[in-house]
This record gives C-alpha cells, sequence and structure tokens, in this order.
C-alpha cells in the first residue's frame, strides 16, 4: 500500500501547487489577472417519440418506453484560467443518471512558458516504444526551459478487477516514466525514456492463481539532418518483462537498484527499434523509408497494443506536378514475423498502394488510388498454408460548372475489391469480388434552394456463398427559408438481393432547424422508414424534438 500513500501524497501536493499558482496569477497585475472563475458548457433538452411494428427477420424488439425526455448537461468550470473540470448530467424518463467529474477528475496548469503540472487523470505521450496510450492516476510534470525537455509522472494506470467469467483478473498496475534530452536544437533531437511498471499483488485476494508483472523499457531517440536534403529520425529501446514475480530473483538483482527493477527467472530481455529517412532533394519530390523491428520478446506496458515479433519496411515516394495540382504518392512495404526462425512457419505480408490527385481545373477534380495487399505463410504442412491477395481500386471524379444562374456538381466514385485464396483447400470459400457505384448530383438555384440527387448501387460475388447486392436511389432538398430557418426533406428508395432474397427499403425523413440567438437553437426532426421482404415486414417511426443552447 506504499504506492496508494505515495499517489496521494502526490496528488495532494500538486493540486497545493496548482491552487497556489492559481492564486498567484490573480494576485498580480489586474490588466493581466485571469477571472478566477468561470463557467461554460451546453444544455440539451430532447423529447422523443418511437414506435415500431412488424414481424420476420427485420423486426428486433418492441421499444420499452414510446415516449422518452432526456436532458443533458455538459460543463465545464475553469478555476484561475488554468484548472479546468468538467461534469456532465443526464436525467431521462428510462434512467436517471448522474456523473460527477471526481471519479475521472484531471487538471494541468501551465504555470509559465517552460512549466506544467498534471495532477489526478491524465496522459502523456513519452515514445512510441516506451510509454503512450495509458491515462494515468497520479502526478506529472514537464518543464521546457529552452531546447532541453524533461518529463515525469508516477501514478496508477490499471485499477484491480476481480475475476469475472472466462476474465481472470486484474492488479493494480503502477507506473513511473521519465524522458529528458535537447529537442529541436539545429534540427537536433536527443532525448532518453525509461519506463517502469509493476502490479500490486497485494491488490488482490492472494488466493487467486493470478500472475503478477514487472516492466522495465528504455529508448533513445534522434533526430538529425545528415544533409541539407535528408534527415534521420529513429528510436532504439530495449525491454526487460518479468511474467511472474512469484519466480526468484537472479544473482543479477544485487546490482540494480530494486526501485528500477529485479530481474528474476522468469525476465525476459529483447529489443526494438524504429528508423525513418528522408530524402527531399527538391520541392516537388521526396522519398522516406521506414523501417522497424519489434523483437519477438520485446515487451512495454505502456502501449497494450503493440505488436511484437515483427519486421516491416516501407518506401514511401511523393511527386508533386504543376504546382501541386498533380500530387503522385505510393509506397510498397514487406512486414513478416518469425523474426529469431523459432516458429514452424513464417508470415509475409507484401503492401503496395499508389495514389493519385488531380485539380485539372476550377471545374474537374479526380482522384485514384489502388492498393494490393498480400499475405503468404510457408507452414510446411499443406492445409495450414496461407496465401491471399487482396487489392482494393478506388475512382473519384467530380464536376462543376455554371448553366446561367443555376450551381451544378457531380460527383463520382467507383470502388472495386477482390480476394483471392490461393490455398487449394480453402480456395472456394475464400474468393470474392465486389463493384460499387455512387453518383451524386446537386443542383443550386439563386435562391439558395439545393436539390441533391444520389444514387448508390453494389454487386458483390463471393464464391460459393451468397454475398449481397443492392441499390439505393435518394433525393434530398434543403431550403433555408430565413436567416434563421432551415428546413430539409429527403426520401429514398433501395432494394437489396442476399441469397436470391429480395428486400425493399423506403425513407422519408423531414427535419428543420431555427437559431434562437443567442438563446440557442430549436430542431426537429420526422422520420418514417419501411422495409419489406417475402416474409418479413417491418415500419419504424420516430419524431423528436431538440433544443439546445451553449453559453
Amino acid at each position: 500500500m506504499e504506492n496508494v500513500a505515495c499517489c496521494r501524497v502526490l496528488w495532494v501536493i500538486t493540486i497545493v501547487i496548482l491552487g497556489w499558482y492559481g492564486g498567484s496569477a490573480v494576485a498580480g497585475d489586474p490588466s493581466s489577472s485571469p477571472s478566477w472563475v468561470r463557467l461554460s458548457g451546453n444544455v440539451q433538452v430532447i423529447g422523443e417519440y418511437n414506435q415500431q411494428q412488424g414481424s420476420g427477420a427485420f423486426y428486433r424488439y418492441p421499444f420499452a418506453d414510446r415516449f422518452v425526455g432526456r436532458v443533458l448537461l455538459s460543463a465545464r468550470l475553469t478555476l484561475f484560467d488554468q484548472i479546468q473540470l468538467p461534469f456532465q448530467l443526464r436525467l431521462t424518463n428510462r434512467e436517471v443518471g448522474y456523473r460527477q467529474p471526481f471519479n475521472q477528475f484531471g487538471a494541468s496548469l501551465q504555470a509559465a512558458r517552460w512549466l506544467r503540472l498534471y495532477g489526478g487523470y491524465f496522459s502523456l505521450t513519452f515514445s512510441p516504444l516506451t510509454f503512450g496510450d495509458q491515462r494515468i492516476l497520479g502526478g506529472g510534470i514537464e518543464l521546457t526551459p529552452g531546447p532541453f525537455y524533461i518529463g515525469f509522472l508516477y501514478g496508477l494506470g490499471r485499477h484491480a478487477r476481480l475475476p469475472q467469467g472466462t476474465f481472470l483478473g486484474e492488479y493494480d498496475r503502477w507506473f513511473w516514466a521519465l524522458k529528458a534530452g535537447v529537442q529541436s536544437l539545429d534540427g537536433v533531437t536527443v532525448l532518453l525514456s525509461l519506463m517502469h511498471a509493476i502490479d500490486d499483488s497485494t491488490s488482490l485476494p492472494d488466493t487467486l492463481q493470478l500472475p503478477a508483472m514487472e516492466n522495465l523499457a528504455g529508448s533513445l531517440m534522434l533526430a538529425l539532418p545528415l544533409t541539407s536534403s535528408l534527415h534521420f529520425r529513429g528510436e532504439v529501446a530495449v525491454a526487460a518483462f518479468t511474467r511472474d514475480l512469484r519466480f526468484p530473483e537472479t544473482s543479477a538483482a544485487e546490482s540494480i537498484p530494486r526501485w528500477i527493477f529485479v530481474p528474476r527467472y522468469s525476465t525476459s530481455v529483447d529489443g526494438a527499434a524504429k528508423v525513418e529517412l528522408t530524402l527531399n532533394p527538391r520541392s516537388w519530390w521526396n522519398v522516406r523509408v521506414r523501417g522497424e523491428w519489434i523483437g519477438p520478446g520485446y515487451v512495454t506496458l505502456g502501449y497494450t497494443q503493440l505488436i511484437n515479433d515483427i519486421g516491416r519496411i516501407t518506401l514511401a515516394p511523393t511527386v508533386r506536378l504543376l504546382n501541386s495540382r498533380l500530387i503522385l504518392s505510393g509506397s510498397i512495404g514487406l512486414q513478416q514475423n518469425n523474426l529469431l526462425q523459432d516458429k514452424l512457419a513464417t508470415t509475409q505480408r507484401l503492401i503496395g498502394s499508389v495514389n493519385l490527385s488531380a485539380q485539372l481545373s476550377s471545374a474537374v477534380s479526380v482522384a485514384a488510388s489502388y492498393t494490393n495487399y498480400g499475405i503468404r505463410s510457408n507452414h510446411v504442412n499443406d492445409t495450414l498454408r496461407v496465401s491471399t491477395i487482396s487489392q482494393m481500386f478506388n475512382f473519384n471524379p467530380s464536376f462543376r460548372f455554371l448553366t446561367g444562374t443555376l450551381r451544378h456538381s457531380i460527383a463520382v466514385g467507383y470502388s472495386y475489391s477482390s480476394v483471392v485464396d490461393h490455398n487449394v483447400v480453402t480456395a472456394q470459400q475464400q474468393q470474392f469480388q465486389g463493384h460499387s457505384l455512387n453518383i451524386a448530383y446537386a443542383l443550386q438555384l439563386p435562391n439558395n434552394w439545393i436539390f441533391t440527387t444520389t444514387i448508390f448501387g453494389s454487386k458483390n460475388e463471393a464464391g460459393e456463398n451468397p454475398a449481397p447486392s443492392m441499390l439505393n436511389i435518394s433525393e434530398t432538398i434543403r431550403v433555408p427559408v430565413f436567416k434563421s430557418l432551415e428546413l430539409l426533406g429527403s426520401a429514398g428508395y433501395g432494394i437489396q438481393e442476399v441469397a436470391s432474397q429480395q428486400s425493399e427499403n423506403f425513407f422519408l425523413r423531414f427535419s428543420g432547424h431555427y437559431s434562437l440567438k443567442p438563446f440557442g437553437k430549436l430542431s426537429l426532426l420526422f422520420l418514417l422508414q419501411s422495409t419489406t421482404s417475402e416474409n418479413s415486414e417491418v415500419q419504424f417511426l420516430r419524431g423528436s424534438v431538440r433544443y439546445s443552447v451553449n453559453w
């Protein structure tokens, strides 16, 4: 429980410092003094009516309440123009809930240009390979005097949870992290990052057979211009990870301070690296080369989603022509696992893409892209081999033109996707081809009425398996009655076919928005939707009134 006491003391000290700096700021020059208290936020009052009737596959379940009323309050209390306290209030006839800020309360203070303090719940990113996506309950500090940077945090990153069902449970997990160095000094950045995480095995009953973990990760980040047109950026990291704190300590534990790390017989050590070279000899073209190597034993608890045992290299050129009216870019990359060749099979992935963006004139533009993604496994057993190629092509031209006082715009989107399985065992089940086409035409009248017609269709094939195909047509009318009132109406019809079974969809929607400036905004919505097929029919009706105001 020492960690709990330390965190509470750190939290109290941080709040005292925040209040002292805030009070000092207010006591300064009246002309530059911030306000003591400021309240801002939003209130929404919503009334809804929902009705659904029908039977069959499309029918889900009846609404518990046809009439639903809601009051939503989101507010932020600001003290001394530095400390922010958010809270929410939610009242409905279906449920009543109140969420106050103190279950996840966080405060930060920019005490000076070079000093920022954190307290409560907060997030900081130290490096891509050590610490970044954890939300901490504790305290932190960032100092940036000149080109120098020093950052430190300490706190609880995960709360203990008892086992439930297939979930084995979790201990309290405590973190401290440090980053220090020089950044952006004549284009040179050198930063050292260190992260430590440990589970508190006393936060759950000791009768549980749940392993507690410890982790130490450190990295060196470096960015520097090799020449005027060649720049380097990278990070090299090493991590020690103990999977079970119940294992005995090794002899190396005597030479390392216990607050840093305790090596045990369940400890593994591995490394990782990320590098990027950017070649930019001319303003109209550049090339980036990215490499990544994350060892199979590299673990950092500062990132919950970091995948290890991956090697990846990517080449990405970009060309800008005609004053950037024509932009060509692409990338090709190779990724594989089994870096130490200690597994039965190695999986390789090849990813390539080409992108085109062209502004042919003020009225015509074109965007296109092609992506090819392949995955292959060399397992010795034919039934376990994987060989799949996925492709996707998109083509999106758009046109704008005038005829007298009428403004026209046409946007077209075509997409083709394909997945081909070259495994002789599963090929018949994994073949897929899909085409989709979307056309949108908009007409704007001199009185700012806008008519928009949209047509969308798709046709898919999935080998022996049924694949859905559909066709949808909709029309939308936007009518600005006067400056503060806008009306919108839309209607649509669609046909969908799956496994030789056809269904039809129809919807009718009307909405209106009236501005009551400075007293808020009033909105009205009406929606009628119907879905029918041979054995099913469902009608859905919704109406709502909403009033919102900001202050």
